[in-house]
């Protein structure tokens, strides 16, 4: 991960003050163009072509010039200033979905570039506030990209290794002809399977198998059961525009292991926000529960995802 740094501007304006009206696209333009003239990069990579960017980041393909032949990698170059945060709704092209609730296609926003999975999401949320007064994604729609999502982290499990780091910064999503595309990125901290998971780097989306009192050693856990958890829980963001209300409790280390399993027969509590989403759609709380089980043995995994009778449009 190349972390990169603009360089002073001839005029010796900030950084801030330069880019905080950038969209989007122009600042992974700017970022892409800074990386090309920093020695630290080009001594190492080549970048052959941008294939996607977020609110914080961009991603290239690019050659590693320190292997022979020189090996086809992915490049995440990041921006430092996090504070550079910019509206997107306006700048993206609309993709129409068909509702079947009311039987008619709805306009949605999606950029004909790639975007951040989470980017998307929160575009989203804001052109369907303002047009349609709604605070939460359609199911309908969810069930289209997140679908995608699965299949595309299918595809890594079945090389034989796990992502180690699924978030909405982990997918970036563009138009199609026949919807929107999405492509799983940020392959970091993925690890062969038989290699076992003693850390989940996405600490929102951590399993509960890494947590204190739990009796499964780290090398015999299945990386693959901690990606579908992180998976369930970027699921219900994606739903909820939230996290589980236990989730920052377990984060401050006040919850362990025993802790979970002891709550609701070891399924994770999605309390008190699962009475409202079970009364909408009990498959998605069916779903949930499967692939959040606290006991990772008990998870289902992705196959089986992908066939769950919550994705039946």
């Amino acid at each position: 991960m190349i972390h990169v740094t603009p360089p002073p501007s001839p005029d010796a304006i900030r950084p801030s003050q330069v880019c905080i009206h950038l969209s989007a696209e122009e600042k992974a333009r700017k970022a892409v163009a800074q990386a090309l003239y920093n020695p630290k990069v080009t001594c190492r990579y080549r970048i052959r072509k941008v294939v996607g960017f977020g609110n914080n980041s961009a991603v290239c393909e690019a050659l590693d010039l320190r292997h022979i032949p020189p090996l086809l990698v992915a490049l995440k170059i990041v921006y430092r200033n996090q504070s550079i945060l910019v509206s997107q709704a306006h700048q993206l092209q609309p993709l129409q979905l068909y509702c079947p609730e009311s039987m008619q296609y709805r306009s949605i926003p999606v950029s004909t570039y790639s975007h951040s999975l989470g980017g998307w999401a929160y575009a989203h949320r804001l052109f369907l506030n303002k047009t349609e007064g709604l605070s939460t994604l359609p199911h309908n729609i969810v069930k289209v990209v997140f679908r995608e999502c699965v299949e595309s982290l299918q595809a890594l499990h079945s090389l034989g290794y796990y992502h180690g780091n699924i978030s909405t910064e982990s997918f970036v999503v563009r138009a199609g002809d026949e919807g929107p595309v999405i492509r799983l990125v940020g392959f970091g901290h993925s690890k062969p399977i038989k290699q076992g998971v003693s850390r989940y780097f996405c600490e929102e989306a951590s399993p509960p198998e890494l947590l204190p009192g739990s009796p499964f050693l780290c090398s015999e856990l299945d990386g693959r059961a901690a990606d579908v958890f992180a998976m369930g829980m970027m699921l219900f963001g994606l739903l909820n525009d939230g996290e589980p209300p236990l989730m920052a409790r377990e984060h401050a280390g006040l919850l362990g292991y025993d802790d979970f399993m002891s709550i609701d027969g070891g399924k994770y509590p999605f309390d008190p926000v699962e009475e409202v989403v079970v009364e909408e759609d009990a498959d998605l709380q069916d779903l949930l529960d499967g692939m959040c089980f606290v006991d990772p043995v008990k998870r289902i995994p992705l196959q089986h995802v992908l066939v769950h009778r919550f994705f039946l449009l």
